[in-house]
């Protein structure tokens, strides 16, 4: 829609957040690829991958959050102090006018905030499971599966959550298993696929038929 000029006229206000950044169109081979207009490319390719490959859809909150991601990666990298009111800045005028749900707008919140804390340095206290606890956390692990994925990152913050996310799954007590519309935690076996299918994870709620695969695992191989 966008190249052949219609996105414009069902999203203007979305498009129109681009215009002081280059536009939005599809990038050249001279424009770096932090260009906003380029890591929206990039983001897409990895949930159109992720949907061919796993069969899934992820939730309307990861997709707006992979939407909005190219606008506020530097707002996420940077830690700037009120990232809230940077997302809500952001998101609200052209949500509203499109009619998206709050519940959704909200949920993007939530994996936007979490996200920053998920790829921040590794910290004492950081390895706490309280996030693995809550309902957002594997929409947060599938949009940082997709970060990494459209940043080409070394995948090591990835690595350490879904660490945690197994572990969580493991144990004992784990029966209320966190929920969200993503994918659940990664499992082994990304290394053996060809070198197609390494770039994205499976994924699969904890209780589906995916078993213990999860959106992270691609990511990780790919690096290898």
């Amino acid at each position: 829609m966008i190249e052949a000029g219609l996105f414009q006229h069902i999203w203007p206000a979305y498009v129109e957040l681009y215009d002081e950044l280059g536009g939005l169109h599809r990038p050249q081979r001279d424009e770096p690829r932090d260009l906003p207009s380029a890591l929206f490319w990039r983001y897409l390719a990895a949930l159109d991958d992720y949907v061919i490959e796993t069969g899934q859809t992820p939730s309307n909150g990861v997709i707006q959050a992979v939407l909005f991601a190219p606008l506020l990666d530097e707002d996420l990298r940077e830690g700037v102090p009120d990232l809230e009111g940077a997302i809500d800045d952001l998101m609200t005028p052209p949500c509203a006018v499109l009619g998206v749900a709050r519940r959704d707008r909200e949920l993007a919140r939530q994996i936007f905030t979490a996200h920053r804390r998920m790829i921040a340095p590794l910290k004492r206290g950081r390895g706490r499971v309280s996030m693995v606890h809550r309902e957002y956390f594997l929409d947060a692990l599938l949009f940082l599966a997709f970060s990494v994925e459209a940043r080409d990152g070394d995948g090591s913050a990835l690595e350490h959550w879904q660490e945690l996310a197994r572990m969580q799954k493991s144990a004992p007590e784990s029966g209320d298993k966190p929920g969200g519309g993503g994918a659940g935690p990664a499992g082994e076996g990304g290394r053996k696929r060809s070198k197609r299918r390494r770039r994205r994870g499976r994924a699969g709620r904890p209780d589906d038929s995916h078993g213990d695969r999860g959106p992270t695992e691609g990511a990780a191989a790919r690096r290898e």
